[in-house]
């Protein structure tokens, strides 16, 4: 987690389960299938931008997409989906905003 004046970025990793892969300064969890909490530890004051991105080998995400869904000043949820339905999936975020 870094905070650079007034700005924050938090960046990290979360596996398919939700538990936290890499990253400081939020927790994750997995609250049903590809759906996925990510709050975080220093709220911003308002509405940040997380940029979110599958990840794993070519074979078997090729077919998976990423969604933000919500955005709070506290967390975000994103969802993890191929073309049919949603799906767990590892994916990597970073997130920046004002405090």
């Amino acid at each position: 987690m870094g905070i650079i004046e007034n700005h924050q970025h938090i960046y990290g990793g979360v596996w398919s389960d939700g538990a936290q892969w890499f990253g400081e300064g939020f927790t994750s969890k997995r609250i049903k299938d590809g759906t996925y909490v990510i709050e975080f530890e220093q709220p911003f004051s308002k509405i940040p931008a997380p940029v979110c991105t599958i990840n794993g080998y070519e074979w078997k995400t090729f077919d998976k997409s990423i969604a933000v869904i919500e955005i709070w000043e506290n967390r975000f949820v994103c969802t993890t989906s191929d073309p049919r339905m949603p799906a767990d999936c590892t994916f990597t975020f970073i997130v920046f905003g004002d405090v």
